[in-house]
């Protein structure tokens, strides 16, 4: 507090501003922090489902062209290839 009024020239209401915004900072910080463990969990979370649909549709799915990433089902494709 000493520091804060003298050297930097604020009255104590200044002072009771400064802390209060540190607080404020600092509970912002851990919110962001556990923001971003929520998000990276979720990003593995959604990895893996991903990962496992495309294990489970691997033979369902197949491409059209090889440059191409439109897919379609294995029985329509099927389909086109003789047509």
């Amino acid at each position: 507090i000493r520091e804060m009024t003298t050297e930097l020239g604020l009255n104590l209401a200044g002072v009771e501003r400064v802390l209060v915004l540190e607080e404020q900072l600092e509970a912002t910080r851990r919110r962001l922090e556990q923001l971003e463990q929520e998000s990276s969990e979720a990003r593995a979370e959604m990895g893996a489902e991903l990962a496992a649909a495309q294990r489970t549709l691997r033979g369902e799915l197949v491409p059209v062209r090889r440059s191409s990433t439109e897919v379609v089902r294995a029985a329509d494709f099927r389909g086109r290839r003789r047509a």
